[in-house]
C-alpha cells in the first residue's frame, strides 16, 4: 500500500502537478507544494465529482451532504457539517477551533476512515473516537493530549496512529490489540518553551508491542527490555527510533548489541542502519548498509553508564 502511495506521488510529481520543496535526512520528500491554479482546478473538480470538500478558502460554496472527505480550514468551523453523516475522511486545519465543537461534531461521522485534528486545542481524545469501527487514519499530533484510553482497543482496524508532539508519556497495554497498526509515531513534548533537548522524551509503551506484526515504522519511544529482546519478531519494520537504550539492554541483541539475536534474525526490509549516541556533550555516529550486521561491536567505546542511545533504522 505505501508503495502504490509513494508511485503516485512521484507519478504527480514527475507531471509537475506537485512540486518538493523539502526533503528528509534520507533524500525522500517530505514536503510537497501545488501551483494554486491547480490547486483550484483541483478543488473545483473534487467538489463537483463529490470527492472532496475544503472549506475556507476563496470560493468555497455550501457544504454537499454528498461529500466524503472534508477539510475545514481559516476558520469555517462556524458552518453546520452536522448533516453528512456519510463522510469518510474529515481533515482539521483550524487550531482555534473550540474543543466543544470537536466534540460534537466527532459524535456524527460514524463511517470516517481517516481523522485528524493536528494542532487543535483538545486535551482529551474526543469519547465517540473509539466507537469509529471503520477507522484506519487517526492524528492527533500536536495536541494536548495526556493520555490515550483503554477502549481504544476497538479500533481494530486502525492502521497509522500519529502522537507525535502530544503529552502522551505511556500508552496503554491495550495499544497491543491493534494488530492492523502499521507506523505508530509519537514523541512527549514537556515544555516548548524550555527551547532544549530536556523538553522532549520518548514514549512509554508496552514490552509486547512486538506482538503487532504489521509494524513498518515505530518512532520515538522509550526501551525496555522485552522491547529490545524481541525487535526480531517486527519483520516488516521499516523506520525505527528508540531512546533510552542501556547496554545491558543491547548486550546479545539486534539492532543494538554485538550479534544477531536468537532465534530472530534482522528483518528483510533493514537495508540501512544508522546508529547514534550521544554521551556527555559529544555525539557518536556509525552507518551500515545492505542486510549485512557484522560481528563486532558496532559502537566506539563509551561511558557504560549512557545517556541516550537513538537507533534509526530506515529504508528508502
Amino acid at each position: 500500500m505505501e508503495e502504490v502511495a509513494e508511485h503516485y506521488l512521484a507519478e504527480l510529481t514527475h507531471r509537475s502537478l506537485l512540486q518538493v520543496i523539502e526533503r528528509n535526512a534520507n533524500g525522500r520528500p517530505r514536503t510537497f507544494v501545488m501551483h494554486d491554479l491547480v490547486r483550484e482546478v483541483t478543488s473545483i473538480t473534487a467538489e463537483k465529482e463529490k470527492f472532496a470538500v475544503i472549506h475556507g478558502h476563496v470560493g468555497a460554496t455550501q457544504l454537499s451532504h454528498n461529500a466524503r472527505r472534508l477539510c475545514i480550514q481559516n476558520s469555517a468551523h462556524s458552518q453546520n457539517y452536522l448533516g453528512n453523516s456519510h463522510l469518510r475522511s474529515f481533515i482539521l486545519f483550524d487550531s482555534l477551533v473550540p474543543s466543544s465543537w470537536i466534540y460534537d461534531v466527532s459524535s456524527h461521522f460514524r463511517l470516517l476512515r481517516v481523522l485528524s485534528l493536528r494542532f487543535t486545542n483538545i486535551e482529551q481524545v474526543p469519547c465517540m473516537v473509539t466507537e469509529l469501527y471503520n477507522l484506519r487514519y487517526l492524528d492527533i499530533s500536536y495536541t494536548k493530549v495526556k493520555q490515550i484510553p483503554a477502549s481504544f482497543r476497538k479500533l481494530v482496524h486502525l492502521q497509522v496512529l500519529d502522537l507525535r508532539f502530544s503529552y502522551v508519556e505511556e500508552l496503554p497495554l491495550e495499544i497491543t490489540m491493534l494488530t492492523n497498526l502499521r507506523h505508530l509515531h509519537a514523541v512527549v513534548v514537556r515544555d516548548f518553551q524550555e527551547r532544549s533537548l530536556n523538553c522532549f522524551s520518548a514514549t512509554k509503551i508496552p514490552g509486547n508491542i512486538c506482538g503487532l506484526k504489521n509494524l513498518q515504522s515505530l518512532h520515538t519511544v522509550s526501551a525496555n527490555n522485552d522491547l529490545v529482546s524481541q525487535l526480531g519478531k517486527l519483520t516488516l519494520m521499516r523506520s525505527l527510533t528508540i531512546m533510552s537504550v542501556r547496554l545491558n539492554m543491547a548486550t546479545g541483541t539486534y539492532p543494538m548489541g554485538t550479534s544477531h539475536p536468537h532465534p530472530h534474525p534482522p528483518g528483510q526490509n533493514l537495508t540501512r542502519t544508522r546508529t547514534r549516541t550521544r554521551v556527555r556533550n559529544s555525539f557518536h555516529t556509525r552507518t551500515r548498509t545492505g542486510n549485512s550486521y557484522p560481528t563486532g561491536n558496532p559502537h566506539p567505546k563509551i561511558d557504560p553508564r549512557l545517556a541516550f542511545t537513538s537507533t534509526d533504522i530506515t529504508t528508502w
